[in-house]
């Protein structure tokens, strides 16, 4: 890591790669479940199952990769190469959930799900677990890594409108120079009152003294 202060290009481009995890997740939140119960006609169950197991497999791979990614050695870096092997089966993988085969059985288009939602999460811990790392490594200057979480945190917005803003929008932290570099990605999330759907919420609650 460096104090360099980043060019506004090298800021914008890092933060863009934001946008796919964006677009990602919207449309798995949004239109998957929709699409295959009411479009394709999957029972709700099964492709209830379907997810539960893809999000599984994705808790067990994130820090896996993460631990991986911190290990790795090449000439390119630790992070490049997983970004890179990434780039080609993630779009893939993304259209085939939604582009189940015609006239499947119940069975079929239920590891058809599976097996296509398990591979694009797969693809995009590979993508945006080193990533993320990525970012905290660009400078080791506070207010310059608060300007990229800033940026990615837009591209996040515009890749996820209909997302609320504390859900399914990963950024790197931006911690002092002494803390890990990938220790902790999720900066804390501060709700404002007047956000707050429920003041009995828990999360709304006011803080002490």
């Amino acid at each position: 890591m460096t104090e360099w202060i980043l060019t506004t290009r090298v800021r914008y481009w890092y933060a863009l790669g934001q946008l796919a995890e964006g677009i990602k997740n919207e449309a798995y939140a949004i239109f998957l479940l929709f699409y295959y119960t009411t479009v394709v006609g999957l029972s709700g169950s099964l492709a209830g199952q379907a997810i539960l197991i893809a999000l599984l497999f994705d808790a067990v791979t994130d820090p896996l990769i993460g631990a991986y990614s911190d290990r790795l050695r090449t000439r390119w870096g630790r992070r490049h190469p997983l970004l890179l092997a990434a780039s080609i089966p993630l779009p893939v993988f993304f259209y085939l959930s939604f582009a189940p085969p015609a006239n499947s059985s119940q069975l079929q288009l239920f590891l058809w799900l599976t097996s296509m939602t398990v591979l694009t999460r797969g693809a995009m811990t590979l993508f945006h677990v080193p990533r993320l790392a990525l970012g905290a490594e660009l400078s080791s200057d506070f207010e310059e890594r608060s300007r990229i979480v800033t940026l990615q945190m837009l591209f996040s917005r515009i890749g996820a409108p209909e997302q609320p803003a504390s859900s399914g929008s990963s950024s790197i932290c931006a911690p002092r120079p002494s803390s890990p570099t990938a220790a902790s990605m999720q900066p804390p999330i501060r709700i404002s009152p007047s956000r707050c759907r429920s003041a009995s919420s828990p999360r709304c609650s006011s803080p002490p003294g």
